[in-house]
């Protein structure tokens, strides 16, 4: 199989439940409203790429991007399905081999731009709605289709983009939208199987461990499910244009860079600051108390102190020293 032949892993928009990627429905309804809606697209695809050819593309560089060894395979992908005047010199963008399971992709670059900042977006929301033991994955995943996006952005031979790269404008909105969905669907799917009476079946006695794990996993089960209700308020509260920007991860180290900076009197930052960041940005307490200690990735970091750099200089130096006051 050529190289240029990439697995056509969709072909309708009903097989995405079929995939063992987590919330991949999600991420094709955020890409239908931000890439196949004329009036919020920055690259208007609808009418190029069909939208499933578009996911199975898309995910070509999500299965890389979590590999370890990933970067070159992304590499080669961007060389493949980069032909920046085939579609100007007319033809197809999307073509099939003969037995119909591989796409062979005539792109240009804002194609090829736009896959990977799908991949980028779907990582950047599985870091941080997937359980703790998978987060350091799709953060690594996420910086990785970051560095390339930025590398095939600045790359001389792509200067029909400009100055700035406009994909990365609504990125917070396309997270967003993303989650809305996850919490949405799967919120409302908790709720049904938890209302859903159950039927009478003959009663036995758990041994002491059987116990054990079933507590274990509602106990499981309930932190995520009001991980994913603070999720939906979000959602809402961001499409009515009433919610704050910063997310939990720049909440807190807000929090804490102004405690920092302007020498609030506590002790215990987890204790003392998530009661009142709770209170200013309604994430929930035990998040906050997490992201107090594990500070959020580097380009949000920027974006936080980029809103001081002349409002307030020291609390700029604050927030780039993760929050701890510069030496």
């Amino acid at each position: 199989m050529s190289t240029k032949a990439f697995p056509r892993t969709y072909r309708n928009n009903s097989m995405y439940a079929e995939d063992k990627l987590p919330y991949i429905d999600a991420l094709a309804l955020t890409m239908q409203k931000h890439l196949y809606t004329k009036k919020n697209a920055v690259y208007y695809l609808a009418g190029t790429i069909e939208l499933w050819d578009f996911m199975s593309l898309t995910r070509c560089y999500i299965i890389a991007s979590r590999s370890e060894f990933g970067q070159s395979d992304i590499e080669t992908y961007i060389s493949n399905m980069n032909v920046p005047y085939a579609q100007v010199l007319g033809g197809d963008a999307v073509k099939y081999t003969k037995n119909l399971d591989h796409i062979i992709l005539n792109g240009t670059p804002a194609n090829v731009l736009s896959f990977m900042w799908a991949a980028w977006i779907y990582a950047k929301v599985l870091q941080e709605v997937r359980k703790d033991d998978e987060k350091p994955l799709w953060q690594r995943a996420a910086e990785q289709l970051y560095n390339s996006m930025e590398d095939f952005y600045d790359s001389p031979e792509n200067k029909c983009f400009g100055d700035d790269n406009r994909l990365l404008s609504i990125a917070d909105d396309a997270v967003n939208t993303m989650k809305g969905y996850i919490a949405e669907k799967y919120l409302t799917a908790k709720n049904t199987q938890v209302q859903k009476p159950a039927p009478a079946v003959e009663h036995h006695v758990l041994a002491n461990d059987d116990t054990a794990k079933l507590e274990s996993r509602i106990a499981e089960l309930e932190a995520e499910l009001e991980k994913l209700r603070e999720q939906v308020e979000h959602f809402r509260n961001k499409e009515k244009g009433t919610a704050l920007g910063l997310n939990q991860g720049q909440a807190a180290l807000f929090g804490l860079a102004l405690a920092n900076t302007f020498d609030f009197n506590y002790t215990n930052k987890k204790e003392e600051l998530a009661p009142m960041l709770h209170k200013l940005f309604g994430w929930g307490q035990a998040k906050l108390k997490t992201c107090l200690s594990t500070p959020c990735d580097k380009a949000e970091r920027d974006e936080l102190a980029n809103l001081f750099k002349e409002l307030c200089p020291p609390l700029y130096k604050t927030i780039m020293n993760r929050g701890e006051l510069p030496q």
